[in-house]
């Protein structure tokens, strides 16, 4: 009887021994796996380049007014459409307060086509009566060599990631622009083709993969000469969307 007992507490403890035994190295698996798994996942967050395709479209804030010269308002309203392309190198990830972590990120945008068209409307003058235009097109390129971004990725392998940004660049037109329209006839010489494009933006990357992204935008971007023509109405700011798909190497 008593070797019966010891026997069946013998089996029992190594019954005992061998279920801790395989727990401990099925944790240790997925320990493993799960350390796999992240440094996968980590593949494109230390020191990535991304490489992005866009398209972007915006207007002018509804009533718009912009003064053509001194004391005299205008308000019409004026349409963007642009394509181009973003290359961006991230740094590793910095650690800040706030819940502010992430990654900043700079940024080259070459934008070849760029597209301000004056829809046909009825553009109003202060002080005078307003009167007609008809469509019209300015087609230019730009560029944008500063620009720096603040990715807010508080994991790694974070699907959704938002950001910030600011930056400038340089923008050239086929014709003088913004266009005054006034006084009639509008004189020669007065705007430039060449404007400053200094910017804040907001978006988000939706990774579906570690290393494909959609990206969303909406971007606040002023347009000024700087005093490069006679005048310098410039555009205090355009309010202007983009879509773009991104990959990370």
């Amino acid at each position: 009887m008593a070797n019966s007992i010891a026997f069946r507490s013998g089996i029992g403890w190594i019954v005992l021994i061998a279920g801790l035994a395989a727990g401990i190295w099925d944790c240790n698996l997925y320990a493993q796996q799960a350390a796999t798994q992240q440094m996968q996942q980590n593949k494109k967050t230390d020191t990535s380049w991304q490489i992005e395709p866009y398209v972007q479209g915006g207007f002018l804030p509804p009533n718009y007014s912009y003064v053509f010269a001194q004391g005299q308002n205008m308000n019409l309203s004026l349409d963007f459409y642009s394509a181009g392309i973003a290359l961006g190198k991230e740094t590793h990830r910095i650690h800040a307060p706030l819940c502010l972590t992430g990654r900043a990120e700079a940024l080259l945008e070459i934008t070849p086509f760029w597209l301000a068209q004056y829809p046909a409307q009825k553009v109003m003058v202060q002080f005078d009566p307003p009167y007609q235009i008809s469509t019209q097109n300015y087609y230019g390129s730009s560029v944008t060599p500063f620009l720096v971004r603040w990715n807010f990725s508080e994991r790694n392998g974070q699907r959704v990631i938002p950001w910030l940004q600011l930056g400038g660049g340089l923008l050239w037109t086929d014709h003088k622009f913004p266009e005054l329209f006034y006084p009639i006839p509008v004189p020669a010489n007065d705007t430039s083709v060449i404007n400053f494009t200094p910017q804040v933006g907001a978006g988000v990357n939706i990774f579906h993969g570690q290393r494909h992204s959609a990206d969303l935008a909406v971007k606040f971007i002023h347009i000024s000469s700087a005093g490069l023509g006679d005048r310098n109405p410039g555009l205090d700011y355009t309010i202007q969307f983009a879509a773009g798909y991104s990959w990370w190497k």
